[in-house]
C-alpha cells in the first residue's frame, strides 16, 4: 500500500480521475518486470465556513425589545458545504436554529434569528456552524456580543405647570 499527497490547482473540478502508472521492478527471481495500470484519484473539496456579516435590528436594542440578528455565512473553501445548520446560543427565548442547506464555494447564505431581549448589558452570544463536506462532519464556533441597553424607567414626563401672569 502506497500513500501520496497530491496538490491540485484551486480550480480543479472536484471529481474522480484516472492516473496512468508504470512500475518497473525486480521480482523475487531477480528478473526485471514492468507493469502498467491506472490508479483512481479522488479530488476532495474542503469547505471553509465563517460569518461574513453580522447585523442587529434595532441597532441599539433596549431590554424588552424584539431583536433580529441577521448573519451571512460565507464558504471561502474549495468544496461544497452540505446540510449547513447554524445554532445561535443566546440567553433569550426565540429562534435559535437556522437551516441553510448547501453553500457552494465562493457563495454565502443568510441566517435570521429573532428573540426578545430579556436582559440588559453586554450579552455574550455563540454561533455554531455545523456542516458536512468531502472530509466529513465539521463544526465551527464563533463568539459574538450583543449590547442591550437598560429600559428607561423614567419615560413618563412629569406634569408641566404653566403659570400665566394675570
Amino acid at each position: 500500500r502506497l500513500e501520496y499527497a497530491l496538490q491540485v490547482k484551486d480550480r480543479t473540478e472536484i471529481s474522480s480521475y484516472s492516473i496512468p502508472l508504470r512500475m518497473d521492478y525486480k521480482n523475487e527471481n531477480g528478473e526485471n518486470m514492468s507493469s502498467k495500470n491506472l490508479a483512481g484519484i479522488r479530488v476532495l473539496g474542503k469547505a471553509e465556513l465563517a460569518i461574513s456579516d453580522f447585523k442587529i435590528e434595532p441597532l441599539n436594542p433596549v431590554k424588552g425589545d424584539p431583536v433580529t440578528v441577521n448573519m451571512r455565512i460565507e464558504n471561502s473553501g474549495t468544496g461544497d458545504a452540505k446540510s449547513v445548520k447554524i445554532k445561535l446560543d443566546a440567553p433569550f427565548e426565540g429562534t435559535g436554529t437556522a437551516f441553510l442547506g448547501k453553500i457552494k464555494p465562493d457563495d454565502d447564505a443568510p441566517a435570521v434569528f429573532t428573540f426578545r431581549a430579556t436582559k440588559d448589558g453586554n450579552i455574550p452570544l455563540s454561533a455554531s456552524i455545523e456542516y458536512v463536506d468531502d472530509l466529513g462532519e465539521r463544526t465551527v464556533t464563533e463568539s459574538l456580543e450583543l449590547h442591550v441597553n437598560k429600559k428607561n424607567e423614567n419615560s413618563m414626563v412629569g406634569p408641566v405647570i404653566v403659570a400665566v401672569p394675570v
